[in-house]
């Protein structure tokens, strides 16, 4: 992801960028109709949020509601994750960080359905360093995805975030 802007003032013009770049791997075992275990791991490097390179690991359990077997029309999940990031900073924070390994855990919620006339999507993320119990995130958000005819969807959907992890 790269992001250019630029903002024309009377007496000036100011200029931005930012590149964000990633990574997102799942490995999952299904262990009934219900319940599955694996890990989840991701790398991602930002400008933006001060990140030279993150990696990240953290193996996880996911209950669903429906059966397995029920999952490409609809799934109720409940997925816990726990694990931890190594992170190394493109600039010193204001912890006087340049380097660090961060312990954390992430409760997803999510609701899922794909009928013939769209989908809809809806899902709650919380996450939370075990280093710093006051280091949080919450995230929430949404969508309604509605077929129109064959070829053309219209989707709506939004996403409210109370972001208090930053370090």
């Amino acid at each position: 992801n790269y992001s250019y802007d630029r903002f024309e003032r009377d007496d000036r013009t100011i200029t931005s960028t930012s590149r964000r770049d990633g990574f997102t791997s799942y490995v999952v075992r299904s262990l009934s109709s219900h319940w599955s275990a694996g890990a989840f791991a991701d790398i991602f490097t930002s400008t933006f949020d001060n990140v030279d390179l993150r990696y990240r690991v953290m193996p996880a359990i996911e209950y669903n509601v429906f059966p397995y077997q029920e999952a490409t029309r609809r799934q109720l999940t409940f997925a816990y994750r726990l694990g931890g990031s190594h992170i190394a900073y493109r600039d010193t924070t204001i912890y006087d960080k340049i380097e660090e390994f961060l312990p954390e855990h992430t409760l997803v919620a999510s609701y899922e359905v794909t009928q013939p006339w769209g989908e809809i999507d809806v899902g709650i993320d919380a996450s939370q360093y075990l280093h710093d119990l006051d280091r949080y995130r919450v995230l929430t958000g949404g969508s309604v995805e509605v077929r129109v005819t064959r070829g053309l969807s219209i989707e709506v959907g939004g996403e409210v975030a109370f972001i208090h992890n930053q370090l």
